[in-house]
């Protein structure tokens, strides 16, 4: 079963199946948060919009992580942010955040 930060998210994933995944760069190895958020954000249509639960932390770690926020922040589609407490999904006692991603409405809001 799949959780927040899975390790083993790239096991298997060859060039042929990257699919345009990540062309903002990759995603650590180690941990699989943002390989969900890109994942989502490349099977959205132009004009979609969509929604994905992650730990609270890929809001805030370093490295790696912090280059990828950093474009998709700058191509405006994080529509918005809500902040879960700790100890609401089973099996996991860390806080979530719902990112709300928005492709048709990030032009606008990038001017």
């Amino acid at each position: 079963m799949w959780g927040f930060s899975y390790k083993a998210w790239s096991a298997g994933l060859t060039a042929d199946t990257e699919y345009g995944r990540f062309e903002d760069g990759m995603p650590p190895n180690k941990n699989g948060d943002f390989a969900f958020l890109l994942h989502l954000l490349a099977s959205m249509k132009t004009t979609g919009s969509g929604a994905v639960i992650l730990p609270h932390g890929v809001l805030f770690r370093g490295n790696s992580e912090a280059e990828l926020r950093e474009r998709i922040l700058k191509r405006s589609y994080v529509k918005g942010i809500i902040g879960l407490p700790a100890n609401l999904f089973y099996g996991t006692d860390i806080p979530a955040s719902i990112l709300v991603l928005d492709k048709s409405e990030a032009r606008s809001r990038h001017l």
